[in-house]
């Protein structure tokens, strides 16, 4: 029951948001997604374990 009205509350809390807000926030995250792949092939790059 517990798990039910927890999922009820995000599922209205996500219906709550703007869709230019929903946007923004997957925005965000997909260049916040790059910016970790690029550090770690530039990190790695950047290693010389030989």
């Amino acid at each position: 029951m517990r798990a039910f009205l927890s999922e009820a509350r995000l599922h209205s809390y996500a219906r709550s948001v703007s869709p230019r807000s929903a946007d923004r926030l997957f925005a965000v995250a997909v260049y916040g997604a790059l910016g970790v792949i690029a550090f770690v092939v530039f990190g790695t790059l950047s290693h010389h374990p030989f």
